[in-house]
């Protein structure tokens, strides 16, 4: 056994014990916990209430719109199968709530709507982000009038 010098300066990082890093899990993560199956579910169940919503009769368009919203926030990189006619029936839908006749509100399916019409949905460090598609214009950029020189 080594003898104590006590002209020796002590290094005290000799003395400590290193303790693993804890990881921090999350709770919920959605590419984790949820699986293609389960994706696979609720797009049948989205479809078939698209179905039932396109019947005159049937037309809940709010509730097609809570759900799609639900799974493109899981992962917008999900093909819905909404087509023109589905977002007529929305906009229609959405009117009647804004005019105070659904028992919706007109702000949480205007707010679905949004998140549909989105090109990517997605949660950083940040927060929610919702970015929205860049919308086509009918005029085209004016072109630079090229440089004259004389000779």
């Amino acid at each position: 056994m080594p003898k104590f010098n006590p002209d020796s300066q002590l290094n005290i990082h000799e003395l400590a014990v290193e303790e693993p890093e804890k990881k921090s899990e999350l709770h919920f993560d959605p590419e984790r916990d949820i699986t293609e199956e389960d994706y696979k579910k609720a797009e049948k169940r989205l479809k078939l209430q698209i179905l039932q919503a396109r019947r005159p009769s049937d037309g809940k368009w709010v509730n097609i719109c809570q759900l799609a919203s639900e799974i493109k926030f899981l992962d917008s990189k999900r093909n819905l199968g909404i087509e023109k006619e589905d977002w007529e029936g929305m906009k229609k839908e959405l009117k009647a709530e804004m005019e105070g006749w659904g028992a919706y509100s007109f702000e949480g399916m205007a707010g679905d709507m949004k998140v549909l019409a989105a090109e990517e949905v997605k949660v950083t460090g940040k927060g929610l982000e919702i970015n929205m598609r860049k919308t086509k214009t009918l005029e085209s950029e004016t072109p630079q009038i090229p440089e004259q020189k004389e000779f």
